[in-house]
């Protein structure tokens, strides 16, 4: 995985002066975050400095180096994602963006995409005082948040094990300074990770397919296409023109009211259109002649499209 480390800057922070008066809040963390008492401002310094939580999926973060302990550092060691021992709602629109992001073409998993509802549930019945909960939740939120951004910007292979060579210049985000002062207080954080994805025109497009490859990939019933020595030309004789009028309408290359009389075998009209749309979506000579290689494509499982397209937007990244 492609991990980028945010410069460690030089901070202040907030707490309790050893004459025991409040020193000045840091300015991030004044109404926006949730104090711990000191034993727990303690407990989640270790485990940020220590780079490891076991609650996750990949416990250890150290990876990351100062980003995580930039993020609580500039705000006192408080909480980023708790507000009255409850998740903000920025944690709660975070969290369901970690576990949709099959949908971006990447593996929930990474991000304790599943994990999340049992978290909740536990915090639920946790209490507002039960602050080894709230700490665990809450770096993991954090760890989560910024292995999903990191990947979702840069991807999660770097350029550099594929070539040597090959160093493309990239705008890399400090993941702790982001996340504290564009994510966790948004108004929207599907709209403040806009801008961390590819600008692109191209990558927007893959997208939106890959989530309607992702949903014909559930609905899909596979039913080959009988396969053909030699191309077949409209007025042939075809005998899987049934399964090719379903398979069509399956991937929206047909109409939905285009069918052929039952038992029919000559392969015409509607048909031959539909086979040419496939053929121009897939980069096939679009003539309308029903040959081998494009009923290979017609035959591949739709979870196929998907790890194309997942690969697709991995290069766009």
């Amino acid at each position: 995985m492609y991990l980028w480390v945010g410069l460690l800057a030089t901070v202040c922070t907030g707490g309790v002066s050893p004459s025991g008066s409040a020193t000045k809040e840091p300015a991030s963390a004044q109404g926006v975050t949730e104090a711990l008492s000191a034993a727990g401002a303690q407990e989640l310094r270790r485990i940020v400095e220590s780079g490891r939580l076991e609650d996750l999926q990949w416990p250890n973060f150290s990876d990351y180096g100062a980003s995580p302990k930039k993020f609580y550092e500039e705000a006192g060691y408080r909480l980023g994602w708790i507000r009255g021992g409850r998740p903000t709602p920025q944690a709660l629109e975070m969290i369901a963006l970690l576990e949709n992001a099959d949908e971006k073409g990447l593996d929930k998993i990474d991000y304790d995409g599943e994990r999340w509802q049992r978290r909740l549930t536990v915090l639920e019945g946790a209490g507002a005082d039960a602050e080894a909960t709230l700490i665990k939740f809450d770096v993991a939120l954090t760890v989560s948040a910024m292995r999903y951004i990191s990947d979702l910007h840069l991807g999660k292979v770097d350029p550099k094990t594929l070539h040597k060579d090959f160093d493309p210049e990239r705008h890399k985000y400090d993941l702790g300074e982001f996340l504290r002062k564009t994510v966790t207080g948004a108004g929207s954080v599907k709209e403040a990770l806009a801008g961390v994805e590819p600008p692109f025109a191209g990558y927007q497009r893959t997208v939106g397919a890959l989530q309607k490859y992702q949903a014909l990939a559930k609905e899909e019933k596979l039913d080959p296409l009988p396969q053909v020595e030699k191309p077949v030309s409209p007025g042939q004789s075809y005998e899987g023109v049934e399964k090719l009028v379903h398979r069509l309408q399956f991937l929206g290359d047909l109409g939905p009211s285009a069918n052929e009389p039952d038992g029919s075998t000559t392969y015409s009209g509607d048909v031959v259109e539909g086979v040419k749309n496939f053929q121009k979506r897939h980069g096939l000579e679009a003539a309308g002649k029903l040959g081998p290689q494009t009923i290979t494509e017609l035959n591949r499982p739709m979870s196929e499209r998907v790890e194309q397209l997942q690969l697709t937007l991995e290069r766009w990244r």
